[in-house]
């Protein structure tokens, strides 16, 4: 939404608000994003992890084509947002490592062209390479609480 802010067309009356508006957005999109820290960083590690352990081992296509699918934002996610830059939705997110590295880009293309063609293993890789920029696969010591409305009571 800062984007579409930032880089919008100005319409209306109030051309002094607007254009105040718009370079909060720009200042605030130039800023980044906050670091990646606390339990918003280990669920999406941990979500990374999962999803590319579901990768390994042999798997019918269609299964590797789902997994790769769950597993496209996450990574995007944890590529852009661990280096310091913003994510994005849908055709954003591929917008967004392509402004970051296009050689980066070109590899996450690829390797999840191959994962929706039912060849996971660069997939793997890349997610695997990523992971170890944040630690490595993140499965020991993760805990999540449930939200008490979904605990039974005893």
């Amino acid at each position: 939404m800062a984007n579409m802010v930032a880089t919008g067309c100005i319409i209306g009356s109030d051309i002094d608000s607007a254009r105040f508006i718009r370079a909060k957005a720009a200042s605030m999109l130039a800023a980044g994003p906050k670091p990646l820290a606390g339990a918003d960083y280990d669920l999406l590690r941990y979500q990374v992890t999962d999803l590319a352990d579901d990768l390994r081992g042999t798997r019918p296509p269609e299964e590797i084509a789902a997994i790769a699918a769950l597993l496209y934002q996450k990574l995007a996610d944890l590529m852009l947002l661990g280096r310091g830059a913003w994510a994005g939705r849908g055709k954003w997110a591929p917008r967004r490592i392509r402004e970051l590295d296009a050689q980066l880009a070109a590899e996450f293309d690829a390797a999840f062209s191959l994962a929706a063609a039912g060849d996971g293993a660069r997939f793997l890789a890349l997610a695997d390479r990523e992971l170890a920029l944040h630690g490595g696969r993140y499965f020991d010591g993760y805990r999540q609480e449930a939200p008490l409305e979904a605990r039974r009571l005893e």
